[in-house]
């Protein structure tokens, strides 16, 4: 014990009769009967028990209850406590550079306002009320050392962290209450105080593994205060948080464990783990009526409770920054209101009560590209508000997820985003034109639009990949574009037309992947893509464009079904429809169809106008016309070419498919068609011309003697038993040739004749011999002019 001195005595004796005042301030004062001492160092050997270390302390080392200052312009810096067991009244630390190793010391302020380091044990006792010990400077006690509270009943210890300073220390000790205030940063490094904690101000604690403590009293957080984990953590104080304005628990991207109650006492926000190591709430979180955000991933494992006020929300991502949340089974008492926003954030629901028992309009809303899905097999039956493209998903392998009302605005997104697992929407409503876009993982990962369930959208429908289920009637309201996924419609009754797809929907097909499968009669407005399969399954399926749009469909078609145009517009057809397609039937019964893929065992009957450069199977006429090519062009056909209707040639020139329209068949039978021919690009035949329009290999019925004209050129139609032939018999501004006799289905011959005079009979023997003559002439010029 340091040795009471003269001058000491006195101020003792001073103190006896006076008032013992305690100020609560940032550096507490020495007490009445003790002094202040002021650190020189002028002793030279850094001993705190060297008078000669100090003044204005009475000639003699610190004593209790003594102030002890450490200035500027003392040396040495680095001294040495070896007052064991005094107790002083405080300690300051006004400039930086100072260290203090040796005993234990207990002081009941401490002020730091320059870098320190403690190499001691230090002891701050708090007697009554609240006692404030200022660090506006960086102290570092290391470990081994720590920084002890020793607080009677119903005391307050108090760091005040300010001008950013860093408080470095293992806290332990014994109290009910540590307030830690201001604006600096507490590196626990170890947290064993076993009282509250009071976080407020700016002011953050750091900690992680084994150095954040065991279970010990509440942790509040308020302001802009926070909690920092440094490592995976299992956390196992209670906390109540909020209103904060920055992240009240935070951490960091680790795995930390909230083992204790955490409770909103206000708005809060806490930043979680990575994907794989989320901040666990398994002590519960109650939201009560405030607002929870979360940054980062969080969970709510089995058995824990998420609960909330009807006025209470959980928000999880904002302004840019990701955040996701898994709730898991057994959560009842979630009655507010659940929000997910932005790109990479993510709800995931595992429990089909997980966004609340009691639902509401409103209840969740998913928005900016955030994500609702689940990793397991439940039905959401909570409205669902989806907002600026964001996603509504399953998550693993054996998901399913049944999603009955949603609402969306500026596109939606259906997912199967695993092998093994199933979406199936239900009612599904747009509040815009934006997109619904289809997403799945593969043929056993369908997205499947119930057959009890409604769409009323107007935007475009993208399936994009995997499989495609429509189960309902109008499951597709407006335009369809289909990529890389396979679509199939529900098999109905087959005499019945439905409406899987709207019957004014643009179909289109666009990736090498992309399949549209018809069970059943589907009417659509327009058919239409560069690549892509349409597979027709059977003979009572049938797929009908009805639109007035130009499209042209170059993927290919399958099966042996029915594909109709009934529309007013133009299909135009370039792939192949071979495989499973011996029965198939293409029925042109308005509009029309240009056929340019090769289809030959696909039956086609023209009501309407059919025409291509391709090649099918037996064609019908049935009041409808065909014009082959594309003007012009060569049009074939593997069976017969039969009916009534119109036969429309272009002629252009001599040469066929290139210039001239012509038709190849198995065989004809066409007495009851009428021709129609025009010619194009300027050209002008010659009499005696003659144009192939129609060749067979097998023959057909002879054709009734007619004539066709175009542009006030006739032609003769002749059929020669194996072709038919447009052959010119007059051209304006020339005179008309003398007709000779033909056979076979051709027209008849005329002879001149006459009754009178023999010089009238020698004239007319004359002119026949003249005109047999120039018949031969002209049947040898049309013999070369054949095309």
């Amino acid at each position: 014990m340091t040795s009471t001195t003269p001058a000491r005595k006195t101020a003792a004796a001073l103190a006896a009769g006076g008032v013992l005042v305690v100020a609560l301030c940032a550096a507490p004062p020495a007490s009445a009967a003790g002094l202040t001492c002021d650190w020189t160092g002028a002793g030279g050997d850094g001993l705190w028990s060297n008078a000669a270390n100090w003044a204005n302390c009475a000639d003699a080392a610190p004593g209790d209850a003594d102030l002890l200052r450490f200035g500027a312009d003392a040396v040495p810096t680095a001294t040495t406590n070896d007052l064991d067991g005094v107790s002083f009244a405080g300690v300051e630390f006004g400039v930086g550079g100072y260290s203090v190793s040796g005993a234990q010391l207990r002081t009941e302020g401490l002020v730091v306002h320059g870098p320190t380091t403690l190499q001691v044990n230090v002891l701050l006792p708090v007697a009554a009320g609240e006692t404030v010990h200022d660090i506006a400077a960086p102290l570092t006690v290391p470990i081994p050392w720590s920084i002890e509270f020793d607080q009677e009943l119903a005391t307050v210890a108090t760091l005040q962290l300010s001008g950013g300073a860093t408080l470095d220390a293992r806290l332990t000790g014994s109290g009910e209450q540590l307030r830690i205030v201001g604006d600096g940063v507490l590196e626990a490094r170890g947290l064993f105080y076993p009282g509250a904690l009071d976080l407020a101000g700016a002011a953050r604690v750091r900690c992680g593994g084994v150095e954040c403590g065991g279970p010990a009293g509440e942790v509040t957080i308020t302001d802009a205060a926070g909690l920092e984990f440094t490592a995976d953590t299992e956390f196992a104080r209670a906390v109540v948080v909020g209103p904060g304005s920055g992240y009240s628990l935070d951490a960091a991207g680790h795995a930390v464990d909230l083992q204790a109650p955490v409770q909103l006492a206000g708005p809060a926000a806490v930043r979680g783990g990575a994907d794989a190591t989320p901040l666990l709430f398994s002590g519960g979180v109650a939201i009560d009526d405030h607002e929870l955000t979360i940054h980062g991933a969080a969970a709510v494992p089995l058995f824990a409770q998420l609960s909330s006020f009807l006025d209470g929300s959980l928000r999880v991502g904002s302004d840019g920054i990701p955040g996701s949340i898994l709730i898991e089974e057994e959560q009842l008492n979630h009655n507010g209101r659940t929000i997910a926003s932005g790109t990479g954030s993510a709800i995931i629901a595992d429990d089909a009560f997980a966004l609340g028992p009691n639902p509401a309009p409103g209840g969740t809303l998913v928005e900016e590209g955030a994500t609702l899905g689940t990793n397991s097999v439940i039905t959401i039956a909570e409205d669902i508000e989806l907002v600026g493209a964001s996603a509504v998903a399953t998550l693993a392998s054996g998901a399913s997820l049944t999603l009955t009302h949603a609402e969306f605005s500026g596109g939606v997104a259906i997912q199967t985003r695993a092998a093994a697992s199933s979406f199936v929407v239900q009612d599904l409503t747009g509040l815009d034109d934006s997109t619904v876009t289809l997403s799945s993982a593969g043929a056993d990962a369908p997205i499947i639009f119930d057959e009890d369930g409604s769409s009323a959208y107007t935007g475009t429908t993208v399936a994009l990949s995997g499989a495609v289920q429509l189960n309902r009637d109008l499951a597709i309201p407006g335009d369809f574009r289909i990529v890389d996924a396979a679509v199939t419609t529900a098999k109905t009754a087959p005499d019945d037309l439905h409406d899987q797809i709207a019957d004014t929907s643009a179909v289109t097909l666009e990736g090498d992947a992309g399949l549209l499968v018809i069970n059943d009669n589907e009417r659509i407005g327009s058919l239409a893509g560069p690549t892509g399969r349409v597979h027709i399954v059977d003979v009572d399926s049938g797929l009908t464009i009805a639109g007035s749009a130009t499209t042209v469909y170059d993927g290919d078609l399958l099966g042996d079904g029915q594909l109709y145009h009934e529309g007013s517009g133009t299909l135009q057809l370039g792939g192949t429809w071979t495989q499973s397609a011996v029965d198939s039937r293409l029925a042109v019964e308005a509009g029309t169809v240009i056929a340019n893929g090769w289809m030959p065992f696909t039956e086609t009957t023209v009501f309407g106008t059919l025409g291509g450069t391709g090649t099918l199977g037996a064609i019908i006429i049935d009041g409808g016309t065909i014009s082959p090519g594309t003007s012009p062009g060569c049009l074939a056909s593997e069976g017969s070419v039969s009916g009534s209707g119109t036969f429309v040639i272009e002629i252009g020139g001599p040469d066929p498919c290139s210039a001239s329209d012509r038709l190849a068949a198995l065989s004809q039978d066409l007495g009851d068609v009428q021709w129609s021919v025009s010619l194009t690009g300027g050209f002008q035949p010659a009499v005696g011309d003659e144009f192939v329009v129609l060749t067979t290999t097998g023959g057909g019925d002879p054709l009734p003697t007619t004539q066709t004209t175009a542009n006030g050129t006739t032609f003769d139609v002749v059929w020669d038993g194996n072709d038919v032939i447009l052959r010119v018999v007059s051209v304006p501004g020339q005179d008309a040739p003398v007709t000779p006799p033909t056979g076979g289905g051709g027209t008849g011959s005329g002879v001149l004749a006459s009754s009178g005079s023999d010089s009238g009979w020698l004239f007319g023997s004359a002119l026949a011999a003249a005109s047999v003559i120039a018949a031969g002439a002209l049947l040898a010029l049309r013999s070369r002019r054949r095309a």
